[in-house]
């Protein structure tokens, strides 16, 4: 639902159901992604570093997400975070 709403370009509803998200399920890497990625959209850089952060410290704790999620998890938050540490 919440990538339903970036695509709408609804973003504060992306971003409301993205932070619910992180709430009931802190240890998943891929929700931290989530949030990440419509922090973005919404251009909030710091907010987006912090949550990508999230994404990669919660990797070795998430027993929910499949091994293949996990490595494009770690991609993206990685890609993600050296973009954003390049821009002032």
């Amino acid at each position: 639902m919440g990538y339903t709403y970036l695509g709408q370009n609804k973003i504060a509803e992306a971003l409301a159901l993205f932070t619910l998200n992180t709430e009931f399920y802190p240890d998943s890497c891929n929700v931290w992604d989530s949030l990440g990625e419509a922090s973005l959209a919404a251009g909030d850089k710091e907010l987006a570093k912090a949550s990508y952060r999230k994404a990669l410290e919660s990797l070795d704790r998430d027993n929910t997400t499949s091994s293949g999620l996990k490595d494009a998890v770690r991609t993206d938050a990685t890609a993600a975070l050296a973009q954003l540490e390049k821009q002032p």
